[in-house]
């Protein structure tokens, strides 16, 4: 026990560098009745936090039709979509007031498999709840 150190846990499994891709590609073209541009983009961010990531795909599509010299028809259709997953569980999550985790609590186990801990309630109290029928389910709702 005195080798473990949550902090290390922490550092090892709840963070990665953080990392940024962009990529971008246009068309345009056209003559003097018709003027046409086209773009996709898609945008990737993985937060320096494990569980949170964004992804963005964006689309637009130009076109400007002169069908006579004083006449413009201008249209445009543009489509962003957006995917974000908030799931990290950081240090201040574990280091909170109202955890009570020691310093020397283990995130994983010798293997490397995450472990059961005491988050917010207590395991045996949960436990007990729920096999008296009081609160089903609240071990898998208190317990991370």
């Amino acid at each position: 026990m005195m080798n473990t150190d949550i902090r290390n846990d922490a550092l090892k499994y709840l963070y990665q560098p953080a990392l940024q891709q962009q990529y971008a590609v246009s068309i345009n073209g056209g003559s003097n009745v018709n003027k046409y541009f086209f773009s996709l983009g898609y945008d990737k961010m993985r937060s320096a936090m494990v569980g949170n990531d964004n992804q963005r795909i964006t689309l637009n599509v130009q076109n400007a039709f002169k069908p006579i010299p004083a006449l413009e028809i201008n249209t445009r259709v543009s489509y962003s979509r957006s995917k974000a997953n908030n799931n990290a569980f950081t240090m201040t999550d574990l280091s909170g007031s109202t955890s009570g985790l020691q310093p020397y609590t283990a995130l994983v186990d010798e293997f490397g498999n995450p472990v059961k801990i005491e988050y917010q309630i207590r395991t045996a109290i949960a436990d007990s709840a729920e096999k008296t029928g009081c609160c089903p389910g609240i071990t898998t709702r208190w317990k991370k």
